[in-house]
């Protein structure tokens, strides 16, 4: 998995990592006007400039009726919250969602009956529940249907500065088999997707010049 605090970058590493992106990227953020946005979008398309580079791909990722892009042989999924950015590879649809930890919405938590008290119960039930709708591409309509039984979940806590995030990873148990192969990396194909990550981390790094490149997280 890799993570990029993306608060971090300069304006002179942004301004190298825009010709990373693709041509639908580069246009939206342009467009943007909060900076969140531009920096989201900045993230976003950087990580799949460079991936389509690892992989060889000279067209843009197709994206689901929910908006998410994905290559029918490379499957991947971004997430970002508070200028925190998380991606994953997989051999099989994954889906992938980060929090920053905050006040909770009320309506939220009321209309999917999570909990309203406690900050960091809401956040890490509701990163699952997006990750399992995301890993099949579908929109937020599905997220009061959504059966978490049916998916491989794996969900931890990260720490930068005074801020706490939460993230989650779901994968579709028919697609994933063995359930080690979500929290562990194992075998040729686990060799394969962290080498491909390894890839992604040095075209990035290599083309912003970053003093504070993205990290690769083993889960």
């Amino acid at each position: 998995m890799i993570v990029w605090n993306l608060n971090l970058l300069t304006g002179s590493e942004q301004q190298a990592l825009l010709t990373l992106l693709p041509p639908g990227y580069a246009a939206a953020y342009h467009q943007a006007g909060a900076p969140g946005r531009k920096r989201e979008l900045l993230g976003s398309g950087a990580v799949i400039g460079a991936l389509m580079k690892v992989y060889g791909k000279t067209q843009e990722p197709e994206r689901s009726r929910s908006g998410k892009p994905d290559y029918p042989d490379v499957h991947f999924n971004i997430s970002h919250s508070g200028g925190m950015l998380i991606a994953a590879l997989s051999g099989c649809e994954i889906g992938i969602d980060i929090e920053r930890i905050r006040q909770v919405p009320v309506a939220v938590a009321k209309k999917f009956h999570l909990p309203a008290d406690d900050a960091e119960a809401f956040f890490v039930q509701w990163t699952r529940m997006e990750a399992c709708v995301k890993a099949d591409g579908q929109g937020i309509g599905a997220l009061m249907t959504i059966n978490q039984s049916n998916y491989r979940i794996c969900s931890d806590f990260l720490k930068f500065d005074k801020e706490t995030y939460v993230y989650a990873i779901a994968m579709p148990i028919n697609k994933v088999g063995d359930p080690a192969q979500l929290c562990a990396k194992e075998g040729s194909k686990g060799e394969n997707l962290k080498a491909a990550e390894e890839a992604v981390l040095q075209v990035l790094g290599a083309c912003g010049k970053l003093s504070f490149p993205p990290e690769e997280i083993i889960i």
